[in-house]
């Protein structure tokens, strides 16, 4: 119960929201596989990284557009409020390829570093945006207005009690 957690047969899932939405709220995910922005010599690629950051953000609204809604309410809520959730993933195959250990001060900064200049990028394009196409009801309210009113979400990957779950259900 204090992790919100729960085995079925063939599955394992955790009662989690990677955004909190109000009723009728929506949200686009999309994640930056970062193990793929690092060269030859397991340097970084942070250039690249920003072009990919400035994409995602182009696509994950575009899709708000394209996007087909099961209710009224809820696309009339995406339009007014635009949420995105542009993430990572593959943090742990990327401190592998960089003989980093996972939970090390060293991952930590990194990991920092890189979401902080995710987050920068990700609102200034949301404000560029916002100067191209306009700015929704609900994000004129933010003290700078952009097209989106949330750009960063990093999905939960699972639970810490996994492990323990499955080693004691036979039934997994």
């Amino acid at each position: 119960d204090e992790n919100h957690c729960f085995a079925l047969p063939g599955v394992f899932t955790g009662n989690c929201s990677e955004q909190p939405l109000s009723s009728n709220g929506s949200c686009n995910l999309g994640s930056l596989d970062i193990s793929k922005f690092l060269d030859e010599d397991k340097n970084f690629e942070w250039d690249k990284f920003e072009i990919a950051v400035r994409y995602g953000m182009r696509f994950l609204d575009a899709v708000i557009d394209k996007g087909e809604f099961p209710t009224e309410d809820i696309k009339i809520w995406a339009h007014e409020h635009r949420a995105v959730g542009l993430g990572i993933m593959g943090y742990a195959d990327f401190l592998l390829m960089k003989e980093i250990e996972y939970g090390s001060q060293e991952a930590i900064d990194l990991l920092e570093k890189i979401l902080e200049l995710m987050e920068e990028i990700s609102i200034d394009e949301s404000e560029i945006m916002g100067k191209e196409y306009g700015v929704p009801l609900q994000c004129q309210k933010l003290p700078e207005p952009r097209r989106n009113i949330t750009t960063n979400t990093v999905a939960p990957a699972g639970c810490q009690k996994a492990e323990t779950l499955i080693e004691t259900d036979s039934g997994l």
